[in-house]
């Protein structure tokens, strides 16, 4: 009786810290990567959609350092900025990015939406894939220039012509 009262105390005890291993991984796992660049991109998506923006900031800023006007990292920062509200650094940001984001190919991992005007992208490789850059770095740009404008003019939403809630 105390044997397999034991027994399934280690089975509960294994169970739940697996179960909380997975639960914590599940939250953002960073990618399974292997290339340097791409690691410090991970984990800066993975630190934004946590909600640690500084952090996160600090490392597309590293990426940036080590690849200087890395688009996945400005595209990323301007993500950032969006959450801040601070439009017109996002904007600076998508436009010193799309010059080499066009024709930059990359595998993304995972893209989640900021307040329905920028997307932030965790790539899974950069410089080969089947995912063209450029293409969501000028989406980006047109929607926190909308933004910009409804703001200017007192829209809602973000988007000219809609009502001012």
């Amino acid at each position: 009786m105390k044997r397999t009262s034991l027994k399934i105390t280690a089975i509960w005890l294994f169970l739940t810290i697996t179960a909380a291993a997975a639960y914590a991984q599940g939250i953002c796992p960073p990618a399974k990567i292997t290339g340097d660049l791409e690691s410090i991109l991970s984990r800066g998506y993975c630190l934004f959609i946590d909600g640690k923006y500084k952090a996160a900031q600090t490392e597309f800023e590293k990426a940036l350092k080590k690849d200087p006007g890395n688009p996945v990292a400005l595209n990323n920062l301007a993500a950032i900025m969006v959450k801040q509200n601070k439009l017109d650094k996002a904007d600076t940001y998508l436009k010193e990015a799309l010059p080499r984001a066009k024709g930059y190919m990359m595998l993304v991992n995972r893209v989640c939406g900021v307040q329905d005007i920028c997307i932030a992208i965790e790539p899974y490789k950069v410089g080969t894939g089947n995912q063209d850059l450029g293409q969501l770095v000028e989406m980006n740009l047109r929607m926190v220039e909308a933004k910009m404008a409804a703001q200017k003019g007192g829209a809602g939403a973000g988007y000219p012509g809609l009502p001012s809630q």
